[in-house]
């Protein structure tokens, strides 16, 4: 299996949390440490997800 930051859909997460970043800057104060926090922190759990079930895929097929 390919590393994480291999898979397509890692590299999508990760262009979408760039994206998310670059167009919070411009929120409202109010916006930004509501709404934009949420959208970054549920992008990074996603990637953390991504990233737990490629290892635990590996592990099962070592074999």
């Amino acid at each position: 299996m390919a590393l994480s930051h291999d898979l397509p859909i890692y590299r999508d997460t990760m262009k979408l949390l760039s994206l998310i970043i670059e167009k919070t800057k411009c929120y409202p104060r109010f916006y930004l440490y509501t709404v934009g926090e949420k959208m970054v922190n549920i992008n990074l759990d996603m990637l953390s997800l991504i990233y737990r079930a490629n290892s635990s895929y590996e592990n099962k097929h070592d074999d």
